[in-house]
C-alpha cells in the first residue's frame, strides 16, 4: 500500500457518502417509489425511508471503473447488473415477484463464468477435487455459490448496518489476504470496494437514512461472491 491507495481509498469514501445522500435528497421526490413500508414482519424502522442505496452504491462503482480506467471492474459490473436490475425494479413498484429475482441471480452467476471464466476448480478436499475439473460441476458450483451469496446478503439486509457492517468485515479479509499473497487485481477491486460501503455505512447506520433495498444487496452480494471465487 502507498499514499495513491490511500488517496484513492478517501476519494471513495467520500464520493461514496456525497451520492448517497444526494440520491437520498431526489428519492424524496419520488417517495411514492422510493420509500419502503413501514408495515411488515422485517421491518423495524418507524418511519418512511428511501429503499435507493443500491442506485448510490452502482453510480459509484461505475464512478470509480471510469477513474481507475479498471476494464475487469467494468465487466464484474455488466455480470451484476441483471441481479441488480431486478431488485431496484422490486424497489421502485413493490411487485417483482421472488423467482424472477432468483433467476436473475442465476443470469448473474452465469455471466460471470462466461465473461470472466473464473469457476471454483477446487474444494482443498482431494478426492472431490477430481469431479471440480469437470467444467459441468465447477460450473455449478461457481453458480450456486455466486446465488446463495447473493440471496443470503438480501436476507441480512433490512437491519441498519448489518449488510454493510458484514461486507465491511468480509471486504477487509478479502483485502488482508490479497495483501499477503500478492494479488494486486483483486486487492484494488476489494480495496476500493471497502471504502465504497464504509462510505455507505455511514448513511445506513446508526440511524437509516437510506435502505440499500434489493438492489443494494443484490449488488454487493454479486460483487462479492465475485472477489472470493476470484
Amino acid at each position: 500500500m502507498n499514499y495513491y491507495d490511500l488517496f484513492l481509498g478517501s476519494l471513495a469514501l467520500f464520493i461514496s457518502y456525497f451520492t448517497g445522500i444526494m440520491v437520498c435528497f431526489v428519492s424524496k421526490y419520488f417517495d411514492q417509489y422510493t420509500y419502503d413500508h413501514i408495515n411488515g414482519p422485517q421491518k423495524v424502522h418507524k418511519s418512511e425511508v428511501p429503499r435507493t442505496g443500491g442506485i448510490a452504491l452502482f453510480l459509484v462503482f461505475l464512478i470509480f471503473t471510469v477513474i481507475d480506467n479498471n476494464y475487469v471492474s467494468l465487466i464484474l459490473l455488466i455480470c451484476s447488473f441483471p441481479a441488480f436490475l431486478s431488485g431496484i425494479l422490486e424497489d421502485l413498484t413493490k411487485k417483482i415477484l421472488p423467482l424472477w429475482r432468483l433467476l436473475a441471480s442465476f443470469i448473474t452467476a452465469l455471466l460471470f463464468i462466461f465473461l470472466t471464466d473464473y469457476k471454483i476448480i477446487s474444494l482443498g478436499i482431494e478426492f472431490l477435487d477430481i469431479y471440480t475439473n469437470i467444467f459441468f460441476v465447477s460450473s455449478m458450483l461457481t453458480i450456486f455459490a455466486s446465488v446463495f451469496l447473493i440471496q443470503a446478503c438480501n436476507i441480512i439486509d433490512g437491519l441498519n448496518g448489518l449488510a454493510l457492517g458484514t461486507s465491511i468485515l468480509i471486504l477487509t479479509s478479502i483485502v488482508l489476504i490479497s495483501l499477503k499473497i500478492d494479488d494486486n487485481l483483486i486487492f484494488n477491486l476489494s480495496y476500493i470496494s471497502l471504502f465504497v460501503i464504509v462510505g455507505a455505512f455511514f448513511w445506513n447506520f446508526p440511524n437509516g437514512k437510506m435502505f440499500l433495498g434489493d438492489g443494494g444487496a443484490y449488488l454487493i452480494g454479486a460483487l462479492l461472491s465475485f472477489y472470493i471465487i476470484m
